[in-house]
């Protein structure tokens, strides 16, 4: 399901920049999708504490991030 949501996510990026509160409410999507991983929701915890930018966030951070997030899916899985 989270593996899923970070596709679409990614695929919905668009230019060089987001709106900072769309992408903390994504974040906050792909943390209600991780309800049953702890490990996932701490580090999607640590990412909502350190969004960058007053109004808008660079895409490249995102992508970033949601390359993060799918890695970490993938630990979970392997575990």
């Amino acid at each position: 399901m989270i593996e899923t949501l970070i596709q679409e996510l990614r695929n919905d990026i668009d230019g060089e920049v987001s709106d900072k509160s769309r992408v903390t409410d994504h974040l906050l999507d792909l943390r209600l999708a991780a309800a049953s991983e702890p490990s996932l929701i701490t580090e999607i915890d640590r990412v909502l504490t350190d969004v960058p930018g007053r109004t808008t966030v660079a895409n490249g951070w995102w992508l970033a991030i949601l390359d993060q997030l799918e890695r970490a899916c993938e630990s979970v899985a392997v575990a």
